[in-house]
């Protein structure tokens, strides 16, 4: 059994890390983006990034010293802003990822926040959202611009 690369251990992941994806860029860095728990009672998410990509089991990491990247944005309740995807660049060199999200407890539907990033550590939405009826429930999609 391999040991736990990196345990919780600051105020923004004390409560756990919950999920996320890793990501390995066209220059060759590997980093993952994750969901933790803090203390605060607030879901944020962070970045780590693998200090030797020639590892073959991907065994030491290091937490961004700018963590945590991505806050719970306004409207969306403090536990419901979760699972970053895999990063992927488009046109103009940006980064892009999406989210996943729910506004309060009572929403049936779960809807993504797609993010840019020119540099995968500071995310910003440039998104449009726009709410869909479904059977007298609104489920909201989002439009990139």
């Amino acid at each position: 059994m391999l040991p736990v690369a990196l345990s919780p251990s600051e105020w923004y992941n004390i409560e756990g890390v919950l999920c996320g994806s890793t990501t390995v860029l066209p220059n060759g860095q590997i980093f993952a983006l994750c969901t933790v728990n803090t203390n605060i009672f607030s879901q944020f998410q962070c970045k780590d990034i693998l200090v030797n990509i020639s590892d073959p089991l991907l065994m030491e990491w290091v937490r961004y010293d700018g963590n945590p990247i991505l806050y719970t944005p306004p409207g969306i309740g403090l536990k419901e802003h979760w699972d970053p995807s895999t990063v992927w660049t488009g046109p103009g060199g940006k980064h892009r990822m999406v989210m996943g999200s729910k506004r309060t407890k009572q929403d049936l539907y779960s809807f993504t926040i797609p993010l840019i990033s020119r540099n995968t550590s500071c995310w910003m939405s440039h998104c449009i959202r726009f709410p869909i009826p479904i059977c007298g429930n609104v489920l909201t999609f989002i439009r990139c611009q």
